[in-house]
Order: structure tokens, then C-alpha cells, then sequence
């Protein structure tokens, strides 16, 4: 399936000058629910100013940003509610037209525990509501039978600051490795096991420097799945910032997998902000398994105006290197606008032909449309 994933992560925002990701998330690696710098900042740097607010100062909309507005909330506890839904036409003009689908991609309820009112350490929790409970796989979901079948955790894990650089994050939670982005779909999430319920049970230090940061993972696997299927292992990803916005960046990953060959993964990305508020990211990388399968994932993120942005981007995978390989090559140009804080709209036309050698290739045109709510 083509349609994106869950919008987890928005590295592009590169281009405001914003590196790391725990700046703005809880989750050390990005993705999930937003802290309360991550909720300000929506408001006024990336939304656009709601029209009925346009005599409001940037400090009032800020402080309105919280799950209840303006009204505080203790320290221990910060919820979150997340809501994306995506439609679909393949080949759009044509006589072969149809609608795809309309995929309820997300439904979240992030609740996130903390023992003191700096946040240093705390309980982070995501729940799911799954329309289709089978969309889970290879996750479980908390029940087979009954109501509890459309309820899946799709992380939950202690976090807990060392120092001002080191952080320590145990439990089940996102691998981290290369540029994690809001397309859970992309060849660079897809080829390895990154993709949007690829979880795992483990333990994660991260460290962040000046001019560095590094994210490394050992993890037994997710321990929900039977014992020959878990895929113990161990990744990371390491950045360097030579200048003020541009990240050069490589990443490793190794599975251990049951009566097959072992997975491992390499790659090296660029994140790199242009001129004020624009930004382009770049990884290639492979996985080897059985042969050697290569990916590239280019996107560029060009701002149009506040809270609206064209996203052209390109992809591409090979299955094996050999003249047998299936070639996949993805292209698209998109829109994506923050018409105020809690909304997003996203438009997408994308470009997808496999080939192989000796045999005829496909060639798709897909028209997407998302609505992502977050509370």
C-alpha cells in the first residue's frame, strides 16, 4: 500500500533551526506526543495565525497551546490526542480510476507520567484505538476477543535524564536509525524494519552534544510476538553538525532472525536547512539479507508561506543487485499546511513504477489526502 504512514516526526524542521528532536517531543528520537515547548512552538512558528486570533501576541498564543488551552495542568501529567485519516484515487483520469481506500490511520491517546515539574523522569505511553485490528501486525493488540481486540500500546517507556547531555529510555519504543520522518511507508523506513509498528523491547542511551548526537539501542525484540519471531538486535544512529543547519549522519543496525538469514542495515543521511525555513534531507543506505538491497530517499521541504509548505521528493529501492532485482522508483510533490495549531492538512500526488529486467513494469499515479487532529 502507498498511502503515508503516521506522521510521527517532522525533521524538516531543520530549517528553523531545530536539531534535535527531544526538543520539541518526549520520545528521545522524535515522533509521539508533543511536550510543552513542542505544543508552543506549533503555535507560533509553524501554524499560521488562526484568523480569528490575528490580534492575539505570540505569548498569548502559546500560553493557549496546552491539551486544556490556557488552563494548567499539574506537572505529573501531560496528555495528548491524535487523530489522521487518509483518502485515495488510483490513477485519477483515466479509465482504470478508483478510489483506494479511506484508511483511519490514526487514533491515539498519549498519556506520559512524570516525578517532577522539570520532566527529568517519566512514564511515556501511547494507546491505540485500531479500526481494523489486523493494520497492528507484526504488533498484538491488548485482546483477541471483545473490545479490547481494537486497543493495541504503541509505546511505552521509562525515560530519565543523566545529566544535561545523557539521557537512558527502557521499554518498548521506536529503533532509532536514520532520518525518521512522517512517512512510515518511504523505502528508508520499509526496506528495515522501521516502519510504523516495528517496535521493540529494549533499552536506549542517547547523548546529546554541542555539536553531536548519538542514539544507540540494544533490544530483545518485541516480546509480545512468539519467541522465534522476536528479531533481538541492536541499533543507533550518530549525528555531526560541522556548521549552524546541516547534520551529516550514519546509522547501523543488526537483527537476529530465526531459521533465515540475519539482517543488517547501514546508511548515512544529510539534513540541511536553506535559506530561512526551507529544508532539504537525504539517506542512502542498504540492507543485507540474503543479497544486498539499496534504498534513497530524497525530500526537500520549501516554504510557500507561515504554516504552508511544497514538498517534492524522490525514492528508490532495489530488491537485489543483480540483473533479477525488482527496481522501485517513487516520486511525488505534496503540500502540507498548518492552518493553526491542532490541525494539518496534507495533499500528495505521487509517482510509483517498478521494473525488472526481461519483464514489462508498472507505472501508478495516486492522488492522497490527509487530515491529521492533534490535541
Amino acid at each position: 500500500m502507498l498511502s503515508c504512514g503516521a506522521a510521527w516526526a517532522y525533521p524538516k524542521f531543520i530549517g528553523l533551526g531545530y536539531t534535535s528532536c527531544i526538543t520539541c517531543h518526549y520520545s528521545p528520537t522524535g515522533g509521539g506526543a508533543l511536550n510543552d515547548y513542542g505544543r508552543a512552538l506549533y503555535a507560533v512558528e509553524i501554524a499560521q495565525k488562526p484568523f480569528w486570533e490575528k490580534k492575539k501576541s505570540t505569548d498569548e498564543l502559546g500560553q493557549e497551546s496546552g491539551f486544556l488551552g490556557s488552563k494548567p495542568l499539574p506537572y505529573w501529567i501531560r496528555p495528548g490526542i491524535k487523530y489522521r485519516r487518509l483518502v485515495q484515487q488510483i490513477n485519477p483520469g483515466s479509465g482504470t480510476a478508483k478510489r483506494d481506500g479511506d484508511y483511519w490511520m490514526q487514533m491515539d491517546l498519549n498519556l506520559n507520567f512524570f516525578t517532577s515539574e522539570e520532566q527529568t523522569k517519566g512514564l511515556i505511553t501511547t494507546l491505540e484505538y485500531l479500526h481494523n485490528p489486523k493494520a497492528i501486525t507484526p504488533n498484538r493488540t491488548l485482546s483477541h476477543e471483545g473490545d479490547l481486540q481494537h486497543f493495541a500500546l504503541r509505546e511505552y517507556f521509562w525515560r530519565q535524564q543523566i545529566d544535561d547531555s545523557r539521557w537512558i529510555s527502557v521499554g518498548f519504543m521506536d529503533k532509532p536509525f536514520g532520518i525518521k520522518h512522517a512517512d512510515h511507508t518511504a523505502f528508508n523506513r520499509t526496506v528495515l524494519p522501521l516502519a510504523q509498528n516495528d517496535q521493540v523491547h529494549g533499552a536506549m542511551y542517547s547523548h546529546y552534544g554541542k555539536k553531536t548526537e548519538l542514539h544507540a539501542m540494544a533490544y530483545l525484540g518485541n516480546l509480545q510476538r512468539p519467541g522465534d519471531q522476536q528479531q533481538p538486535g541492536a541499533s543507533a544512529v550518530f549525528e555531526f553538525e560541522p556548521v549552524e543547519k546541516i547534520r551529516y549522519g550514519v546509522s547501523g543496525l543488526y537483527e537476529k532472525v530465526e531459521n533465515s538469514d540475519d539482517i543488517y542495515g547501514l546508511s548515512a543521511h544529510t539534513k540541511v536547512g536553506l535559506l530561512d525555513h526551507n529544508a532539504w534531507m537525504f539517506e542512502a543506505g542498504t540492507k543485507r539479507q540474503k543479497e544486498w538491497t539499496p534504498f534513497l530517499f530524497s525530500q526537500m521541504s520549501l516554504l510557500l508561506t507561515q504554516g504552508l509548505y511544497l514538498e517534492p521528493s524522490v525514492q528508490y529501492s532495489q530488491s537485489d543487485l543483480t540483473a533479477q532485482g525488482v527496481r522501485q522508483m517513487r516520486s511525488g510533490m505534496g503540500l502540507l499546511y498548518f492552518p493553526f495549531q491542532r490541525l494539518e492538512l496534507r495533499s500528495q500526488l505521487l509517482y510509483y513504477s517498478t521494473s525488472q529486467q526481461n519483464s514489462i513494469g508498472s507505472d501508478t499515479w495516486i492522488v492522497q489526502a490527509q487530515i491529521h487532529l492533534s490535541l
